[in-house]
Order: C-alpha cells, then sequence, then structure tokens
C-alpha cells in the first residue's frame, strides 16, 4: 500500500506541475501581448517638416537616416536660427532630440503634420506642417548624401589668360596670402590699388578661419557649418549626370540671382568635392574637398 501510495503522490505532483506549467505559460503570453510594439529605425522615421505659417518658431525639423535632426527658425534670442545634433527614437512617433529636448509628431491627414517641440526647461512649441518628398536621385546622390568636412581647398584665378592656382590645407593661409599678392601685382595697372588691395584682403579672409563642415540630406537640405556661424539651403540637381547642383536660402528660388546659386559635385580619390564660380575683376573657381563624417 505504501508503494501504491508513493506512486499516487507522484503522478499528482506531476499533474500539478504540468498545470503549473501551463497557468506560467498563459501568464507568458499575457505579458508578451501587452509589450510595446518594436521601435522604428532612423530609416523608417527620417522626415523633413517645413512649418505651414511663416512666423513659426521653427520653419524647418528634420530627421535624417543617420540620427541626426535639424532645426532652422527665424532669428531671435528664444531659439536662435538653426540646430544641429544627435536624436534617438523614445516611440512610434516621440524623439529625444539631444541638446534640445523632445519632438512629438501626430499625424493629422494625408499632408499634414503637427509637431509638438518640447525645450529641456521650457514650454511645449505647437508648429503645423506638412512633409517634402526625398530628392530623386541615382548614384551620386547616394554617394553625396551624408556629412562632411572640408580638409583643403583649391582657389583658382584667372584674368587675360594668367592664371593662379593654389590648393591650402587649414592654417595654411599665410602662405596662400604671399603668393596671392605677389601674382596680382602685375595687375595694379588695370584697376585702383586701393581697390585690389581690399579684394585680395577679402578673398584671404575666407581662409584664415577653420574650414566648415557640410551635410547634404536627401530631403533637399544642404549645411554648411563653421565656428563663424551656419548656413541652411535648399538643393536639387540641375544635371545629377554632369554633377550640376543648385541650391537656394528660400524653397522654390532656385534661380533666382541673388538667393541661389551653382555648384559642381563629383568626386576625387575617395573625396567629395564642391566647385563653385565667381565672375568679377578675377574670374574665381573655388573648389572645396570633403572627408566623409563617419
Amino acid at each position: 500500500m505504501k508503494a501504491i501510495k508513493n506512486n499516487k503522490t507522484t503522478l499528482f505532483g506531476q499533474t500539478m506541475m504540468v498545470l503549473a506549467m501551463c497557468v506560467c505559460g498563459f501568464t507568458a503570453c499575457g505579458d508578451d501581448a501587452d509589450e510595446q510594439p518594436a521601435l522604428p529605425t532612423f530609416l523608417e522615421v527620417s522626415a523633413k517638416y517645413v512649418a505651414t505659417d511663416e512666423k513659426a518658431a521653427f520653419q524647418i525639423v528634420e530627421l535624417t537616416p543617420d540620427a541626426h535632426f535639424i532645426m532652422t527658425a527665424p532669428a531671435n534670442e528664444e531659439v536662435g536660427d538653426m540646430r544641429y545634433g544627435n536624436y534617438t527614437i523614445l516611440s512610434q512617433n516621440q524623439f529625444r532630440l539631444n541638446g534640445y529636448g523632445t519632438l512629438e509628431v501626430k499625424d493629422l491627414s494625408a499632408d499634414s503634420y503637427s509637431l509638438t517641440l518640447t525645450p529641456t526647461n521650457g514650454a511645449a512649441i505647437n508648429v503645423p506642417t506638412s512633409k517634402r518628398k526625398a530628392v530623386e536621385g541615382g548614384t551620386l546622390t547616394d554617394r553625396m548624401v551624408g556629412s562632411w568636412k572640408v580638409t583643403a581647398q583649391q582657389i583658382w584665378l584667372e584674368r587675360g589668360g594668367i592664371v593662379f592656382s593654389r590648393t591650402i590645407k587649414e592654417g595654411e593661409w599665410e602662405a596662400l596670402d604671399q603668393e596671392l599678392r605677389t601674382w596680382a601685382k602685375q595687375f595694379e595697372g588695370e584697376v585702383d590699388k586701393t581697390w585690389l588691395k581690399y579684394r585680395l584682403d577679402d578673398m584671404v579672409e575666407e581662409y584664415k578661419h577653420p574650414f566648415p563642415s557640410v551635410v547634404f540630406t536627401r530631403f533637399g537640405t544642404y549645411l554648411v557649418m563653421s565656428e563663424e556661424g551656419s548656413e541652411c539651403a535648399w538643393w536639387q540637381w540641375q544635371d545629377e549626370r554632369q554633377g550640376l547642383l543648385r541650391y537656394s536660402w528660400t524653397e522654390g528660388n532656385m534661380y533666382d540671382e541673388d538667393e541661389s546659386g551653382l555648384s559642381r559635385i563629383g568626386f576625387s580619390d575617395g573625396l567629395l568635392t564642391i566647385a563653385q564660380d565667381f565672375p568679377g575683376f578675377f574670374t574665381e573657381t573655388v573648389t572645396a574637398y570633403c572627408e566623409s563624417i563617419k
């Protein structure tokens, strides 16, 4: 009888263990059902939002696929004219903008979005926006989009078939200054000496400061950032096959003489090259050589 009793006890114990495992299994399933959905990727949330009110606190809020955010606004003491930094994804529509605060995006309709920006130590700001589409492009677009650091610049001048060409790295402006003024002396008889001196001063002044960083985004944003300040423009291809890129300081003015410009984009030994021509007493071309910032 004792043996039978032990068998019954063992069977009962096994039965209870199985039931306990089932309960645990159902509980685990219930916990899984309560879990939050997986966070979207940076590529999935990347977008460019543009304010529908020109007086809004922020005009552009952009999230890039490489985890950077861009915010531009009318210049004022409270907001500043541009912010650039890293962001993290908090949920499907909430983001932490490092160094600023948080962003929440609400989809109101097919092309209408409400953005709520909350500074770390400030009140929430609501901005009605619409989305911009990505710029269509091919291989050159894929290679160009990203962050770059200007490491060298070539200065090319020509007048009457006489050419000056010098490539300098950051901090080499004194050598450029000396060589440029020596070359320009031959034109003193063609133009006022005082004007020529000031023109050369302006040229050299640009290279006395640390070289800037450059950002191209797939949504048509073109940033130039330096210690002296930052500029934000729109870009689009005039002819991608020829590397001709147009930029403008305001949306929709790509061919306005005062608001826009034309650059030539290419690659040389793995470096992005950005070249631009400047007419005047001297025909001037400046080419920036840029290394990728990973």
